[in-house]
This record gives C-alpha cells, sequence and structure tokens, in this order.
C-alpha cells in the first residue's frame, strides 16, 4: 500500500477546504494508502489554526498520523542541510527535518513547496504536488 508524508503546507490546505488537495486525500485513502504527518508539521499547522478549525485539527492530526523526529531523522536532516548548502541551496532546519522523516520512512512526500522539489532528483524522493 502506498504511504504519504503530507507537508504542512498540505495540512493547511485541507483545513481550509483546498479543492484539490481534499480530493487528492479522499483519492488515496479510497485506494486504502496512508498518510503522516511529521511532528514538525503538527506543530507548524496547529500554529496556524484558524477559529473553528480546532476539532478537524484535532481529528487530522491524530497520534496515529505523528512521526516523531528523533535522532536518526535529525541526523539525517543535517546532513541533507549540509549537502544543500555544498550545492548552494539554503534549507530551513523545519523543511529538512520533515523531508528527512519522509526519507527515513520511505514515504512518498506530498507538498506545494515547489523549492522542496530538488529531493526527488537529489534524493529519489517521490514528490507529489497536488
Amino acid at each position: 500500500m502506498p504511504r504519504y508524508l503530507l507537508d504542512s503546507n498540505i495540512g493547511i490546505y485541507l483545513l481550509a477546504n483546498d479543492e484539490s488537495v481534499t480530493n487528492f486525500l479522499r483519492i488515496i485513502t479510497g485506494e486504502g494508502a496512508s498518510f503522516f504527518f511529521s511532528a514538525i508539521s503538527e506543530c507548524e499547522i496547529r500554529n496556524n489554526l484558524r477559529p473553528g478549525e480546532h476539532l478537524r485539527a484535532d481529528r487530522l492530526l491524530s497520534e496515529r498520523r505523528i512521526l516523531v523526529v528523533d535522532s536518526k531523522v535529525a541526523r539525517r536532516a543535517a546532513q541533507l542541510q549540509m549537502s544543500q548548502r555544498a550545492n548552494g541551496r539554503s534549507i530551513k532546519t523545519p523543511d529538512a527535518l520533515i523531508l528527512a522523516t519522509a526519507l527515513e520512512n520511505e514515504l512518498s512526500f506530498v507538498s506545494r513547496d515547489k523549492q522542496l522539489r530538488f529531493a526527488q532528483s537529489e534524493y529519489g524522493l517521490e514528490f507529489i504536488e497536488p
């Protein structure tokens, strides 16, 4: 079964009822796929909640869908940042941690952040932009 890591922006779009993101999630879950968020994304999403979104966020961000950022993920994120810096590209620590979470857990990555597309060609991470 396919497994996906949803970026913070995808969670925010879901809570805003973005049609293309909602349809994407409906399709993948209908096919039996699993989706997850990094603990970093949970923080970013909850930090951007608007009034009335808290209950929906609680359902979306249930514990079974949150992947922890452990030492392996942190080390991979640091390596990712160092290699990208050597390539002349700066990557923010939260983004590096989220990408490292997808890589460590062998998940496809769903995001609308075009600046993170490099992970597909450079690391073989499937990048999906709904």
